[in-house]
């Protein structure tokens, strides 16, 4: 066993007659994660696959593509599309509250897309543990009469979360009492609670009453980075990037230096950008690069000249640009959760500037591993940044090495393998 535990990174492989199976309940496809939560599901089921077998069952948007597949050795995924009525239910109430509404229904109008009950019955059969990516799928469950133990992999607050989202409506009341109840009853009745950062877990504690010991925090990680440029070679990729952007986009002046943020349409990341917005003009010098979907959010916004908005890259494109920029930003105001961003950085080796909100629940700190500052100072904060490169570059080691020694997806896989054995039905251990 000593050899098999050096080989599954220091502990030894489940065994027994059969690997057990976990179902996961998601409102989202992980084939090609794109978004915080279909990064975390991908990655940290994914290394729960390397101990036993994980089937993914998913609730997507109606004319998605469906069936099974294998994703990886123990991971799999089956993909059922919300039918014509399911659609048109969720979309006549989120129009009238102006914000999608799929996840927060998901559950409640599951019965237009009897297909997925029927998937969940199917794969739960010879299962020996359901896990919740979030919260709002529970629902089928409880219709369908499943009787497994459930652990509820909480991304965020919900309650908190959707408090910040939602817009003032005739809705608004009515959904925020059906997410605080839907979250009640999953933390409430699951055999076990996974939070993203402390923080959370007291706060669903606390809100729910639920025994803290009943909580494990395993936060947002990353796949470490094999290689990352040194300072030499960051600034010659900064330098390269910057004269072809003023060639393209005809500016007379080189810009000095280039800052880079990833979002996805998501309210915390519109108002992130929306802070980008605001400190550009105080820092012309700088190139801002706003990537992601979030991009819809802006299109008939008038912007700074040195603000753009590229929308969706590839993964080639962002480790590119990660590797290249003199700056990831972190301008995080609202939300709930770790960031799953702010590790992404610290594992590519770049230079960060977060507010302190934004770096919540992490292990970072200031002045170490990366420079805080509240969204009043983040401008100034900004230009102390660049003006002492060899400083950011040291901070942008010390936060790589913290990377690699707390957020590696397969030493949390590890933590969420052993919270799931405890509570398996079937032995998994010698």
């Amino acid at each position: 066993l000593a050899t098999q535990a050096a080989a599954t990174g220091g502990r030894a492989p489940f065994t027994g007659p059969r690997r057990p199976k976990v179902v996961v309940l998601a409102t989202f496809t992980v084939d090609a994660p794109r978004h915080g939560g279909e990064l975390r599901a991908r990655n940290l089921y994914g290394a729960l696959a390397r101990h036993m077998d994980v089937h993914l069952v998913s609730l997507v948007g109606r004319g998605l593509p469906q069936g099974r597949t294998e994703l990886l050795p123990g991971l799999t995924q089956t993909v059922v599309a919300r039918t014509q009525a399911h659609a048109a239910a969720d979309d006549l109430i989120g129009i009238e509250a102006r914000i999608p509404v799929t996840d927060i229904l998901a559950g409640a109008h599951s019965l237009h897309t009897p297909a997925y009950r029927m998937a969940v019955e199917r794969e739960t059969a010879d299962a020996d543990l359901v896990l919740l990516a979030e919260p709002y799928l529970l629902q089928v469950l409880l219709d369908a009469g499943i009787e497994l133990p459930f652990v509820y992999d909480a991304y965020n607050v919900e309650a908190d979360l959707k408090d910040t989202a939602i817009p003032m409506t005739p809705h608004r009341a009515g959904l925020l009492r059906s997410v605080e109840a839907t979250e009640r009853a999953a933390v409430s009745e699951s055999a076990a609670i996974i939070a993203c950062s402390q923080l959370d877990a007291a706060a669903m504690a606390s809100r729910y009453g639920r025994n803290l010991a009943s909580f494990t925090v395993i936060p947002n990680g990353t796949s470490i980075l094999a290689d990352v440029p040194t300072p030499t070679e960051r600034r010659a990729n900064s330098e390269r990037w910057r004269r072809r952007f003023r060639q393209s986009a005809a500016t007379g002046q080189l810009p000095g230096f280039l800052a880079v943020f990833f979002g996805s349409w998501h309210p915390p990341n519109l108002d992130a950008a929306n802070l980008i917005i605001d400190i550009a003009v105080e820092r012309p010098e700088v190139v801002f690069l706003s990537c992601g979907n979030h991009v819809e959010a802006f299109r008939d916004r008038r912007l700074p000249p040195n603000v753009v908005f590229p929308g969706n890259v590839t993964e080639r494109t962002k480790a590119k640009l990660l590797a290249t920029a003199n700056v990831a930003l972190n301008p995080m105001r609202v939300g709930s959760g770790t960031n799953l961003k702010l590790i992404e950085y610290l594992t590519a080796g770049i230079p960060v500037l977060s507010t302190p909100f934004g770096a919540r629940g992490t292990d970072v700190v200031d002045g170490e591993h990366l420079l805080l500052a509240p969204p009043e100072r983040f401008a100034r904060a900004l230009g102390e940044l660049l003006a002492d490169p060899d400083g950011a570059d040291r901070r942008a080691a010390a936060g790589r090495t913290l990377a690699e020694a707390r957020y590696d997806w397969r030493v949390l896989g590890e933590r969420l393998a052993e919270v799931v054995a405890d509570l398996a039905l079937v032995p998994t251990r010698q």
